[in-house]
């Protein structure tokens, strides 16, 4: 049997990771039958009928959930596969088969973004615990590379998989084209130092005052818990041109990523960039990162810019805004690479190392 550890279910505002873990569980589950999902607390992300039924809440000393997973879920069915999705698993106290998603080594990757304490953790329940387990997952060879590179992990247990949007693909293609009353530039994440917002906020600056018709920069996200400030200057944040709206809908984001002139996300390091397949799939050309994983995820499809170059992201910006051939061939380029990314290609891979782990007793 299959017991996937369900903690990141207890999340009321779902991050990528967050909506990574849901949408591979989801279709891992949808081609077994012998599986349980254990979470320390009740599930707070909606859940389908049928895979609500496989989830047991079990917690009986209420212990909070990262020490729940270290020393309570590994001793639940200990002779079945465990497999842990979020990025963490147990590394004190192990089960007889463990398995692994690492969606990014960012916490020593770029540790200014970080409080301590959630780098000293993530240390040893993310780099650590991949030491020790079984079979490792990783969302790209840039992360497996970074991972390798710094822990003792052997290589030959770390898989790639590819990931598919953290949408349902309904909200993506279903054509909501109609015209905003301002042409806007979308950016997308938590408001994360390495997600570069103040370079996005400075490029936007740049590029406004050069191009004379009426643009918006939308910003969705919020600061994370345990993340430090971005530190970005008062003087542009604080214009009528830039709205920061906060946690969307699903539906509500889908139709920005249709409505959008462009996407943005030249940020310093990602695990993979699940906004990048997003917004390929909603037909929103890209301007993006030329270093960590985002150049491998992104391919040709996009505009590839030093995320230290405020000048070459408002260069970018322009040519998307005033060169339709141009900004037409990144849209179709766009459309061919989303079909490198689905979930039901990464539930795949995932359960083929899987049924390998168990001696092929997954059913």
């Amino acid at each position: 049997m299959l017991v996937i550890n369900g903690r990141f279910l207890s999340k009321d505002f779902p991050t990528g990771t967050h909506r990574s873990s849901y949408f591979l569980m989801t279709k891992i589950c949808e081609r077994l039958t012998q599986y349980e999902i254990l979470c320390p607390r009740t599930p707070q992300m909606e859940l389908p009928d049928w895979l609500l039924e496989r989830v047991r809440v079990v917690n009986p000393l209420s212990l909070p959930a990262h020490i729940w997973e270290q020393f309570w879920l590994p001793r639940q069915h200990r002779g079945s596969t465990h497999l842990n999705l979020i990025g963490t698993s147990a590394f004190l106290t192990l089960p007889s088969s463990t398995a692994m998603v690492v969606h990014d080594v960012n916490y020593d990757l770029s540790p200014s973004s970080f409080d301590w304490r959630f780098r000293i953790w993530y240390r040893l329940a993310c780099s650590h615990a991949a030491v020790k387990a079984d079979q490792v997952f990783a969302v790209s060879e840039y992360t497996k590379q970074t991972l390798v590179k710094r822990t003792r992990v052997n290589p030959d247990k770390v898989t790639v998989f590819r990931q598919g949007p953290g949408l349902p693909l309904e909200f993506l293609t279903n054509g909501v084209r109609e015209a905003p009353t301002t042409p806007f530039i979308l950016c997308v994440g938590s408001l994360q130092p390495h997600k570069n917002l103040a370079g996005i906020l400075a490029a936007f600056d740049i590029f406004k005052r050069s191009h004379y018709a009426p643009c918006n920069l939308r910003v969705v996200g919020k600061k994370q818990k345990y993340f430090n400030d971005p530190n970005i200057d008062s003087s542009l944040l604080d214009r009528n041109d830039v709205e920061f709206t906060g946690y969307l809908s699903d539906e509500e984001l889908g139709k920005l990523y249709q409505q959008a002139a462009m996407f943005v996300y030249p940020s310093f390091e990602e695990g993979f960039g699940m906004p990048l397949v997003e917004a390929f799939y909603a037909g929103c050309p890209v301007i993006t990162s030329d270093q960590s994983c985002l150049p491998e995820i992104a391919g040709d499809a996009a505009c590839l810019v030093s995320p230290h170059d405020h000048e070459a992201i408002a260069a970018a910006m322009d040519k998307l805004a005033t060169d339709e051939s141009f900004r037409n061939d990144k849209i179709q380029r766009g459309h061919e690479r989303a079909r490198l990314y689905s979930w039901d290609g990464a539930a795949e891979t995932v359960l083929e190392k899987l049924r390998a782990l168990s001696d092929g007793q997954l059913m």
